[in-house]
């Protein structure tokens, strides 16, 4: 990786003449890793947005200036911006780790209420994701509520919609984590709308179709994903962003392995790993080791397919994102399972289980359950799995869950307790399961006798 800092002219380079740029893909790279050059970046892409603000220019907005004097105002904003970020990154390091309430009274009581501030609390945000999707949210529900009440006239129309499009595209992300699908996509529909009212909003959009295509392969809308993620690869492509446009490549080749076409999804991933390594993007390459992992496994070759696995783990731990670690885990338990290293199977996946159960994602935790009771079936051991379910029942009737959820599971407490459950008993409850996020008012039938 380059560790040099990028100056003010070699980032507008990279952003407005980048093919004239030599070393464009690792400015890029380097810029995803280094906060400050990545704050000269949007400082950069804000002030663009202002001057492209036909607000900025107009006699009603700044009325008996003239246009040097219109242009200085326009810095001026691009300065005022920067304070505000430098302001909002000092108040949120001492405050970042308060609850929702207290950090919302310390914003309020301190007159934070912020540009740079609501600009801020999408880094954090984002950086929080992976770790705490339930925080995450939280954090996206204030920094509308700080959006709400900032002083609109202090800026640029076009600069507030874009810094408000992004909270609703990161709600839409916490959300998908915590499977709220449908709530997922009416966030990406009120980003779009907000999107669609900035100036050159191309890449915005197609950021948002990328990530409406991702909660469509949660909800098994598999042509409409592939159809979505094509789409939006081709704008990345067209807008230079070659970084998004291999993480589109990435999000296709899972919609066909989900589609069952294992092989061909195999040889995308394979195709992308030299371009990915080359761009220094370590996220997108854990992804494709953890998807290359689970290809082999399908394809009858557990020995490549845990190199692989275990090498995404490795690269997730580096990088912080918990959830996937805790994907791996579970698919490693399944994977010994099927083995015949029954007492290891169990146990990965039973902390998977926990683990997701910690971080409020409940869904997550139902799917891995079923299969540590599939398991626990398959040995004879069906009884110890009563208690299992039992949990589960009280862990969504805590959370509000719909009442076929809880019905489903109160049919297999009892069937294991009676010794009526089979493996497709579980296998037609985890069928439900899975169709839950995108109908969740579906009721639960029992399997036919």
């Amino acid at each position: 990786m380059n560790d040099r800092h990028y100056d003010d002219d070699q980032i507008f380079a990279l952003l407005f003449d980048r093919d004239q740029m030599a070393d464009a893909d690792a400015a890029d790279a380097h810029l995803d890793s280094c906060v400050q050059c990545r704050e000269i970046r949007e400082s950069i892409e804000m002030l663009t947005a202002a001057l492209a603000d036909e607000r900025v220019w107009s006699e009603e907005s700044l009325p008996g200036r003239a246009p040097e004097k219109r242009v200085a105002a326009a810095v001026e904003l691009a300065s005022r911006l920067e304070e505000e970020d430098e302001q909002a990154a000092s108040h949120l390091r001492r405050l970042i780790d308060l609850s929702i309430n207290d950090l919302r009274l310390a914003i309020l009581s301190d007159h934070l209420a912020t540009l740079g501030f609501v600009r801020k609390l999408i880094e954090h945000i984002r950086s929080t994701l992976e770790r705490k999707p339930a925080r995450a949210l939280a954090l996206a529900g204030l920094a509308l509520e700080i959006g709400d009440l900032i002083d609109r006239t202090l800026y640029p129309a076009s600069t507030v919609d874009q810094v408000l499009g992004s909270v609703w595209k990161e709600r839409a992300s916490a959300l998908r984590f915590l499977g709220r699908f449908q709530e997922g996509l009416a966030a990406l529909d009120k980003a779009e709308e907000i999107f669609a009212r900035t100036t050159a909003p191309g890449l915005q959009l197609a950021i948002v179709d990328f990530a409406r295509s991702m909660i469509f392969r949660e909800l098994k809308r598999d042509q409409e994903a592939l159809t979505l993620v094509r789409s939006s690869g081709r704008a990345f492509l067209e807008m230079g962003d070659i970084k998004r446009h291999t993480q589109a490549r990435y999000a296709e080749g899972v919609i066909i392995f989900e589609r069952g076409e294992i092989a061909a999804a195999r040889d995308v991933f394979q195709e992308l790993l030299k371009p990915v390594q080359s761009l220094n993007d370590v996220e997108t390459l854990a992804r494709l080791f953890h998807a290359l992992g689970r290809c082999f496994a399908e394809l009858g070759d557990p020995d490549t397919a845990a190199t692989y696995l275990l090498q995404a783990m490795a690269t997730y731990d580096d990088l912080g994102m918990d959830t996937e670690k805790i994907r791996i885990r579970a698919a490693l338990g399944k994977m010994l399972l099927a083995s015949g290293r029954t007492a290891e199977g169990l146990d990965r996946l039973s902390q998977a289980e926990r683990e997701f159960e910690r971080l409020e994602m409940q869904h997550d935790a139902a799917l891995v359950a079923l299969d540590v009771v599939d398991g626990l079936l398959t040995l004879g051991r069906g009884l110890e799995a009563v208690s299992i379910c039992r949990h589960l029942i009280e862990v969504f009737t805590e959370s509000g869950a719909t009442s076929g959820a809880v019905t489903a599971l109160s049919y297999l407490r009892e069937a294991l307790a009676t010794g009526k459950a089979t493996p497709e008993v579980v296998g037609h409850i985890r069928h439900y399961f899975l169709q839950i996020p995108e109908q969740p008012q579906l009721l639960f039938l029992p399997p036919p006798s």
